[in-house]
């Protein structure tokens, strides 16, 4: 087993050790051996700091990861599995960046209004290097694609912010359903081991869910949208000198 000082530590993992220091300070480490006034680490504090980085670049926060480690060994495999399993198949696009000059050049009438509608949602992000984030990099090409069809970029935007809220509404629904009555119950009777198989078994069976349902009604709701549309449009003709 390797032993290594702080530097040595930082140097293999990529980290430095004010990070290592901070995330001691947090619990977030096993305390290292000490010889002495040397403290020495090891593979288990290697693998604990790649963990904490892969949590980390999943998007989680530095309180999350807390959470999870310093939680029972057992329960945090097992949230992780969890998170994992709901979250298996789903292409989560990293960010990507661009600039205001190449959001002009693409859209054309990019001003201030919609930077600010677009911030507000999220989806774009000011950052500190002058650079602007775009967490879902796919939405730029939808909108590209809306704008060419003649809709305004900031019509465009209202429609994502409307669909954005839905779809945050279906997904809090289908994580819900997964702890409420897959989770929860297991959790309650004490975790056995025994029966995680099944758990997982269930999360897989249920994780598509959310889709199946949004494609099951969506063709039935803008059915009943247009109509809708149309018998106003109607009605206002009727009413027309």
């Amino acid at each position: 087993m390797a032993e290594l000082t702080i530097d040595q530590l930082a140097s293999t993992s990529g980290l430095t050790a004010r990070n290592i220091r901070s995330y001691q300070t947090r619990g977030l480490l096993p305390a290292p051996s000490l010889r002495g006034r040397v403290a020495y680490y090891g593979e288990e504090h290697l693998e604990r700091l790649a963990t904490i980085r892969q949590m980390q670049a999943d998007g989680l926060s530095l309180k999350l990861v807390e959470r999870f480690i310093t939680d029972r060994a057992q329960a945090a495999d097992q949230l992780l599995e969890l998170r994992n399993r709901i979250l298996q198949g789903i292409d989560a696009a990293g960010e990507e960046t661009t600039t205001v000059e190449a959001l002009v050049e693409r859209f054309g009438d990019f001003n201030g209004e919609i930077i600010e509608r677009a911030v507000t949602m999220g989806a774009l992000v000011p950052r500190d290097d002058g650079l602007v984030g775009v967490p879902y990099p796919a939405l730029l090409d939808i909108a590209e694609r809306v704008v060419r069809e003649g809709v305004s970029l900031y019509g465009a935007l209202e429609i994502a912010a409307t669909v954005q809220r839905s779809c945050a509404a279906v997904a809090k629904a289908a994580v819900e359903m997964v702890m409420e009555h897959v989770w929860r119950p297991y959790d309650e009777a004490g975790r056995p081991s025994d029966e995680l198989d099944d758990v997982v078994a269930t999360i897989d069976r249920l994780r598509p869910l959310a889709t199946d349902v949004v494609n099951a009604m969506l063709p039935a709701m803008l059915t009943r949208e247009i109509d809708r549309e149309i018998n106003a449009e109607l009605a206002e003709q009727e009413h027309r000198p």
